[in-house]
């Protein structure tokens, strides 16, 4: 089951790394009115999605082991 955990950390780095250059990438946009508004969305996306996708993971889990 090596082979499991590999893949895992590789998809993982493959985000990890989409997401630093997305962030990269919007530090460049020009600082026009909706540029910032469009940073704002994208970096609320960024931090949203993990958070609610390990809660939902971690409620699923705990739901799981409850039956």
């Amino acid at each position: 089951m090596m082979w499991d955990k590999t893949i895992q950390l590789l998809v993982g780095a493959i985000f990890f790394l989409v997401i630093i250059l997305d962030v990269m990438a919007i530090n460049d946009l020009r600082q026009t009115e909706k540029s910032q508004i469009f940073k704002l969305i994208f970096v609320l996306v960024i931090i949203l999605i993990p958070f609610f996708g390990f809660s939902a993971y971690y409620i699923y889990k705990s739901i799981e082991n409850w039956r």
